[in-house]
């Protein structure tokens, strides 16, 4: 909750543990992480969940995301199984209308689901 508002956010907990990978050859993705985070948090567009505070701690990231009620689009389409055509269409619009936007900021999403 934001103080005074109470306004609810969702808020994502990564363990700083899992910025390291390869054993023998460790390599930090601590950097790649803040430099994503960085990056997200400036794109402001109405069909990409915003980020609205960033939490660094020693052993957890908090990343602090605008809350978009009614789960995934993902298990919706699951569980609906097939959308009529106008519902589809707007769907799709929206995720292009994102897409592009990202683009236009010459960024790449690379996990479109």
């Amino acid at each position: 909750f934001k103080k005074g508002t109470c306004e609810k956010f969702a808020v994502k907990i990564i363990s700083k543990k899992k910025f390291s990978i390869g054993g023998k050859h460790q390599v930090n993705l601590s950097n790649q992480v803040m430099t994503e985070v960085k990056i997200l948090k400036a794109l402001r567009h109405p069909c990409i969940i915003g980020i609205e505070d960033v939490i660094d701690l020693p052993d957890v990231l908090y990343i602090v995301l605008e809350l978009v009620e009614g789960g995934e689009l993902f298990d919706k389409v699951v569980s609906i199984g097939q959308y009529d055509e106008p519902t589809a269409k707007l769907l799709f619009y929206q995720i292009i209308h994102a897409v592009k936007y990202l683009h236009d900021q010459g960024i790449t999403h690379r996990d479109l689901k």
